[in-house]
């Protein structure tokens, strides 16, 4: 099982997802950021074959924050 505990591999996801959205939004300031967009999307692609897909509260709230920044 990943990281040894279901607890620990959400929390791995969650922040993985949180860090993904990050470096997606940063690329557009600066290019440097798309690599690590690409590692983090890796990361998430191989916690998926894993049953631990992207975080869906995490994205949700990242959603969430998006709209009440406009």
């Amino acid at each position: 099982d990943l990281m040894g505990g279901r607890t620990d591999a959400l929390k791995l996801v969650s922040s993985l997802t949180l860090f993904r959205a990050a470096a997606e939004q940063l690329k557009q300031e600066d290019p440097t950021f798309a690599l690590v967009a690409q590692r983090l999307a890796a990361l998430l692609g191989q916690t998926g074959e894993q049953d631990y897909p992207a975080c869906d509260f995490t994205l949700a709230r990242i959603d969430s924050l998006r709209r009440d920044k406009h």
